[in-house]
């Protein structure tokens, strides 16, 4: 993918006169490093009348520039930064190693009202933060695709959640202004605006210390705009192979993105009311549930979490009454499904007032204990029978072997 970056990018070392003889290649201009490194000397000599050095040293440049630079184990060891954006949620971030990635793109999979929003907003007040609190001390880029941003809710989130440094005093309301001003929303109405915006976002992040860039969310667009894109493209087929995903790497910041998920038995996508982690379409015939935008997409994600409603399991044994006295109703779980570098764990969370709040009760230790009480008896009473069944079987041979050589 990076083989494909523009070479307005580099002008401050080619030069814009160079890049403007590229660009007026004949029927064909060279405007990316592909298209660079497709050329051969000759054709770059004779038609931008270069010299055979000016050649050689444009290449290199341009494969210094994409190539990126190697790091030793030991480095990565003692490196001393931490590469991560903590969520605050505590089991989640013990599982990836300390939060959201960064140089990676992280995204949040979910149906309708499952928090993916809720999760955006948590993230980018966390983001504004001074590095003293665990957080990147900077800006936030927010694109809103489904104009669900509301700056209202931010506000909410942020006093209710670090109340001793949004307060009502005047050093209070200093820091709420700071952050409002650090948070940055776009609106994006098609795919072909957020591949633009893309396009034209490396100087908006200088300009305004960017460290965190927000999808919200990169599915809708190909639903509005797209009525079949599985038997013409593929999910995510359009929007992923025209768009340019080097922010990551080049900038070194954590992007989040938000996604919906499908059912593929369906030509249009529909939205369950729940949905657990993507599963195989059942023996039953149900349909088949994952996240929207396909394959082509999820191998350009590095890491995928799963949004969904709390599904009680194990509930032979158990009255409804005991339940609703150890769960909220707004329970949510969120599951790690993809990652290079954490397991494929569950927790659960609330939506607060203070935003995404982890869920960590007694209450839910006793029902898991209950619970493992149960499946024990259970497996204790499935072993019993089958050595009954085998002593059965045992006595059977027995009495015919006795028969037989009497």
């Amino acid at each position: 993918m990076s083989s494909t970056r523009k070479l307005t990018r580099l002008n401050p070392k080619l030069g814009k006169k160079t890049i403007y003889k590229l660009n007026c290649f004949p029927r064909t201009p060279v405007s990316t490093t592909k298209e660079l490194f497709s050329r051969t000397e000759l054709e770059l000599v004779e038609c931008c009348n270069f010299k055979v050095e000016t050649v050689r040293n444009l290449q290199i440049r341009a494969a210094r520039w994409i190539t990126p630079e190697f790091v030793s184990v030991m480095d990565m060891i003692m490196e001393n930064t931490s590469p991560f954006l903590a969520t605050s949620l505590k089991g989640l971030d013990e599982a990836l190693g300390g939060g959201i990635p960064f140089s990676s793109v992280t995204e949040f999979v979910g149906p309708t009202r499952s928090g993916k929003t809720q999760l955006c907003l948590t993230l980018s007040v966390l983001a504004t933060l001074p590095e003293t609190m665990g957080g990147l001390g900077g800006g936030v880029c927010y694109i809103d695709t489904e104009r669900s941003f509301n700056a209202d809710r931010l506000i909410t989130i942020a006093e209710n959640r670090f109340p001793q440094y949004f307060g009502k005093d005047e050093q209070g309301q200093a820091n709420l202004d700071k952050m409002a001003l650090s948070i940055h929303k776009m609106d994006i109405a098609s795919s072909k605006d957020l591949i633009k915006r893309l396009d034209e976002l490396q100087e908006f992040i200088i300009e305004n210390d960017v460290k965190l860039l927000i999808v919200d969310s990169i599915g809708s667009l190909v639903r509005k705009e797209y009525q079949n894109p599985v038997k013409q493209y593929g999910w995510g087929g359009p929007l992923v192979e025209r768009n340019d995903v080097y922010l990551a790497e080049s900038f070194h910041i954590p992007i989040v993105v938000t996604n919906q998920v499908i059912t593929r038995n369906q030509s249009e996508t529909v939205l369950p009311k729940e949905c657990s982690r993507p599963i195989k379409k059942s023996r039953e015939g149900g349909p088949e549930i994952t996240a929207a935008l396909g394959n082509t997409w999820a191998h350009s994600v590095t890491t995928r979490i799963m949004l969904n409603t709390f599904h009680i399991r194990n509930l032979s044994n158990m009255n409804f009454t005991t339940l609703n006295n150890l769960f909220p109703a707004n329970l949510q779980e969120l599951t790690i499904v993809k990652s290079p570098i954490a397991a494929n764990i569950t927790i659960y969370y609330t939506i607060e007032n203070e935003g995404i709040v982890e869920f960590i009760s007694s209450k839910s230790t006793e029902y898991n204990q209950k619970v493992g009480i149960m499946e024990e008896i259970d497996m204790c009473d499935a072993e019993q029978s089958k050595l009954s069944s085998k002593k059965k079987k045992s006595d059977v041979a027995e009495w015919f072997i006795s028969k037989l050589w009497a």
